[in-house]
């Protein structure tokens, strides 16, 4: 008869034969591979426990039928995204850009697009809630985080109002983002014929330890005509009425033209994932180009994506630069490459400023983040703290002329395992908007002095070299 220690030990053998070939089954990053190999190996039971968790992408298993709709989608994207006027002349970092962009994604660049950048979240809220209420057709709403809140409440009834008024309402939030959502918040909507649905954790049994994989995007739709896609979730936080995080700088955009057909495909992706609903595409009536409008390009990406869109373009767009490279992120923690992309920039006399929040976010990613400051300090580059509240915007902008505005941020997350949308844009006027924004937060903000940062405590860099190990994970 087997002793208990004798089952333990079994058990351990049983699943490390069953996980390591799992492990193996994909390509993964050497050092990851390594990480979880040893986890499994030396702690069978809690290392297995883990990669189940944090590990697998169960994603993929749909991924047959859902590239069929996107196959079917692209072929119509082709037809759809021809310019029905002259496209504007671009730079050559613009071409090379939305290029590698259209290969990357399929969206193609489409000129004629009204944007309006929205950096107050009380006017994107505001915007957001007019919107709705004008709506006559259709709303596609998608939150990665949404409160059962005053903000929370306000959106919803609003779009309760139109779906009594026969507005077709779908809305889909991220399983995990928006816990707090109770069956008492959202029947009200339901019983207003409101289509609701969570995106992962999924239906099946599988999909619900899919708690790894986020879906990060925040998209608004209506009529078809109108979006608006940015880093703001719904809730009160979002609007500085949190006193432990204080003001939250975001920017938000506003949509119209034929870039808004790109980000219903989008969303009508998302929502066949999460509902096996094949919605079809209202005509493109309302979608025209307006006169000497935006050329502009949605950036989707997820773990859906063999080869991630975002960070190929990100770091093209920091190898391209001649001039100067602006970021402003909520959570900075870089793959090791695009990490070595900012520091190339610099040492080429790229002028390259980044703003991180500071002290109300994690302090574990912060510290993650603080673990990089050091490398491009030495070679010149401006880094700032964010102190007037938990900053998070996420924008990319480069020598003034092209820029990038959405969900992801500038982490392992974002662009190894969360569901993520940009939208990007080349014009200067933007990207010099963008850029003033950018200047009015640095008012607020701390910058990094190299010389004291070099004279950190040996335990704080201890500490932020040990939360860097955990960088894939934050």
């Amino acid at each position: 008869m087997l002793t208990w220690p004798a089952l333990w030990t079994l058990g351990d053998f049983l699943i490390i034969a069953i996980t390591v070939p799992v492990l193996l089954r994909r390509q993964r990053p050497p050092a990851g591979a390594v990480a979880w190999l040893m986890a499994i190996v030396f702690l069978p039971y809690v290392g297995a426990l883990l990669f189940v968790l944090f590990g697998l992408n169960r994603v993929k298993r749909r991924q047959q039928t859902w590239w069929k709709l996107r196959r079917s989608r692209e072929r119509r994207r082709r037809r759809s995204d021809q310019p029905s006027h002259s496209t504007p002349e671009l730079s050559r970092l613009q071409e090379r850009l939305t290029d590698l962009a259209k290969r990357a994604t399929q969206f193609g660049p489409t000129p004629g697009n009204r944007i309006t950048l929205l950096p107050e979240p009380e006017d994107a809220f505001a915007a957001i809630v007019k919107a709705i209420d004008e709506a006559e057709h259709s709303i596609h709403v998608q939150y990665y985080i949404y409160r059962p809140d005053r903000i929370g409440t306000r959106i919803r009834d609003a779009l309760i109002r139109k779906a009594q008024d026969g507005v077709q309402v779908r809305f889909m939030y991220d399983g995990i983002g928006s816990w707090g959502l109770s069956r008492r918040f959202l029947k009200p909507m339901q019983d207003t014929g409101i289509v609701i649905s969570p995106f992962l954790p999924g239906r099946s049994f599988r999909e619900r330890w899919s708690i790894n994989l986020r879906n990060h995007r925040k998209l608004v739709i209506v009529d078809n005509r109108l979006a608006f896609p940015g880093g703001l979730n719904g809730g009160d936080e979002y609007l500085g009425r949190d006193p432990a995080c204080g003001y939250w700088p975001h920017t938000q955009t506003s949509l119209e033209g034929p870039v808004v057909r790109q980000l219903i495909d989008v969303f009508m992706e998302d929502w066949y994932c999460a509902t096996d609903e094949q919605v079809a595409r209202s005509p493109s009536s309302g979608n025209e180009p307006f006169p000497d409008g935006t050329l502009a390009q949605v950036i989707a990406d997820g773990p859906d994506h063999d080869v991630r869109p975002l960070r190929s373009v990100l770091l093209a767009a920091i190898l391209e630069a001649d001039k100067s490279v602006t970021i402003s992120t909520g959570y900075f923690v870089p793959t090791q490459t695009l990490q070595e992309a900012l520091i190339t920039a610099a040492q080429r006399g790229v002028k390259v400023r980044l703003l991180v929040a500071g002290a109300p976010t994690y302090w574990y990613t912060l510290w993650a983040g603080r673990s990089f400051y050091a490398e491009l300090l030495n070679v010149g580059a401006e880094i700032y703290e964010y102190a007037g509240g938990l900053f998070h915007a996420k924008v990319l902008a480069v020598d003034d002329c092209w820029s990038l505005v959405g969900t992801p941020n500038f982490d392992f997350r974002s662009l190894d395992l969360n569901f993520e949308v940009a939208v990007a844009m080349c014009d200067e006027r933007i990207a010099r908007s963008l850029k003033q924004q950018f200047s009015a937060d640095v008012k607020k903000s701390k910058r990094i002095d190299p010389d004291e940062w070099s004279q950190r405590s040996a335990w704080r860099i201890r500490g932020e070299n040990f939360c860097r190990l955990f960088a894939p994970l934050l």
